[in-house]
């Protein structure tokens, strides 16, 4: 069993709201999950101003947060933009940050040392912070974010690191990238040798859609994370999207495989449960490029109207651009059916026009992905899966349907 299981909102991009956390954190407890942890990067007083104490309606949020929320409320600061580790005063700032939140009822915290520069000893550095952190604080719990967070093989920053820090502060790792399409139990155990034996909890980049993947809603189920590789885990928390609300679908999907259920059936379950099956499923080109025949051609008027109860508001950009390109396969579609080549020209000059860079849906067509791993430096560098090109659903059957015979197609769903 996890020691944790939930959320970290812990994207770049415009924080939550209040009431959208407290929703989500509901949701969580009716997963079967327990935490949440307070980490938005764009929050200038979590990361750029971490010294500035929050002000006093923040700390009631907070609170209330405690109070409503049904799960364990965390809070994560990441002062290693500015912090000068071994400093009376901003180990005193530090310390005055989390015993504010901890007066408020908060009693998980982590110190997100993340995506920051790496000096000659810092490995050594971090664990003594969070050795003192542990002495002066006595958190119920700590969690570190180090600044390496994905590499499963020994470097000089992880034995410094793993030597230094208390062995019952959590270490944090994305999987071998910061975004990991695949994460095995294999993958896991190296990651533990790494840090001295003790098994990492998972900062898993699972929905998220921040930085350079803006245009994208990741709504489908959890894959790629094998059976085992909960077995080697301390503990889970998924990264949500920007789209507070929009992420309870995913998010139910990563919590049943947490627990150990089937995320797909849960991802449908849930879908279902909300009306937005079609909608998630026209979010990436999967089940598109599954149908042929009648199924593709009802799934695809389905998604000329689909909608998304509840929450149209933050995802409408995403909703006209499902229609649009639903209603130019179809009209593709038709026109080879009838076999007639002006209308199918018309078709394919309509879908010439219809990408929209900042809207991707039916798979993308030419983005990019933080598909990135760290070197002995800590230096960032793309790996296999970073560029996403050419694998739109809706691109590749008009192109199929140009290029073919202009004949009837057999509408048959087999």
């Amino acid at each position: 069993m996890f020691e944790f299981t939930g959320v970290i909102e812990g994207f770049y991009g415009t924080p939550w709201s209040w009431d959208d956390r407290i929703e989500v954190c509901r949701f969580l407890a009716d997963h079967g999950a327990d935490t949440y942890v307070y980490a938005p990067k764009s929050d200038p007083l979590h990361r750029d101003e971490w010294r500035t104490p929050y002000p006093t309606e923040t700390l009631d949020a907070f609170e209330r947060m405690v109070d409503e929320s049904r799960v364990r409320v965390g809070f994560a600061l990441s002062p290693g933009l500015s912090m000068r580790l071994d400093d009376a005063d901003d180990r005193a700032a530090l310390l005055a940050k989390f015993d504010a939140l901890r007066k408020v009822g908060v009693d998980l915290f982590c110190l997100a040392l993340d995506d920051i520069d790496a000096a000659p000893g810092a490995g050594r550095d971090h664990g003594s912070l969070c050795t003192w952190l542990c002495d002066v604080l006595a958190p119920e719990q700590l969690l570190l974010v180090p600044t390496d967070y994905t590499s499963v093989a020994p470097n000089r920053y992880l034995d410094q690191l793993s030597a230094t820090t208390p062995v019952e502060v959590a270490i944090a790792w994305t999987g071998p990238t910061v975004v990991a399409d695949t994460i095995t139990a294999a993958d896991a155990r190296l990651r533990a040798a790494a840090l001295g034996g003790r098994d990492p909890w998972l900062w898993d980049n699972y929905p998220v859609n921040d930085g350079i993947m803006t245009e994208r809603l990741f709504m489908g189920p959890l894959r790629g994370r094998d059976e085992g590789l909960r077995d080697a885990l301390s503990g889970y928390l998924a990264n949500p999207m920007l789209q507070a609300r929009a992420s309870q679908l995913p998010v139910a999907s990563a919590m049943a495989w947490a627990r150990g259920a089937d995320p797909h059936d849960t991802w449908l379950d849930v879908a279902e449960r909300f009306g937005w099956t079609v909608f998630a499923r026209s979010c990436d080109e999967i089940h598109l490029r599954s149908l042929i025949g009648d199924e593709r051609r009802e799934f695809l008027r389905a998604a000329s109207e689909c909608t998304a109860p509840d929450i149209e508001s933050d995802v409408g950009a995403w909703i006209t651009q499902i229609r649009r390109e639903a209603d130019v396969a179809l009209a593709a579609l038709d026109a080879v059916e009838r076999a007639d080549a002006m209308q199918l020209l018309m078709a394919i000059a309509r879908w010439t026009r219809v990408p929209d860079p900042a809207v991707s849906v039916f798979g993308p067509r030419r983005s990019m992905r933080p598909v990135l791993g760290q070197d002995d430096q800590l230096r960032f560098a793309p790996r296999a899966g970073a560029i996403d090109l050419g694998r739109n659903a809706v691109d590749e059957l008009i192109v199929t349907l140009a290029d073919g015979p202009l004949q009837k197609p057999e509408s048959t769903g087999d």
